[in-house]
């Protein structure tokens, strides 16, 4: 977008570059929901391949993961809170203080992941 500054004194001239603006403001904000989107996806995937020794657990909650052979947190996150009180040496303050570190990540238990996540995941 090229921009004749010499005749802005002109009122006609200042609308003008005001709707220009306006209008270049919104062919942006596309770029910036998918920047946006993008980020978050980013972070989702960080968070996804986290491996569960890195989420400060009891050492009772991360023995019982590694015996189920959940390493890390993507794997973690499609599994169900009645899914993994079912799980032999799971109770109920294992899954509870999982909840509450995922909670932190602004994850939870039993999420769907879409396919191009899941591939990223693999």
């Amino acid at each position: 977008m090229i921009i004749n500054l010499r005749t802005l004194s002109d009122p006609t001239h200042l609308q003008i570059l005001r709707a220009a603006a306006e209008k270049l403001d919104g062919a942006l904000d596309a770029f910036r929901e998918e920047i946006r989107h993008v980020v978050e996806q980013w972070r989702l995937i960080q968070y996804l391949r986290l491996p569960v020794d890195e989420l400060e657990l009891s050492v009772r909650t991360y023995n019982s993961l590694k015996n189920v052979n959940i390493a890390t947190v993507g794997k973690l996150v499609l599994k169900t809170r009645v899914g993994l009180l079912k799980t032999k040496k799971f109770g109920r303050k294992a899954v509870d203080e999982l909840e509450a570190r995922l909670a932190t990540m602004g994850l939870t238990l039993g999420m769907e992941l879409n396919e191009k996540i899941l591939a990223e995941l693999a």
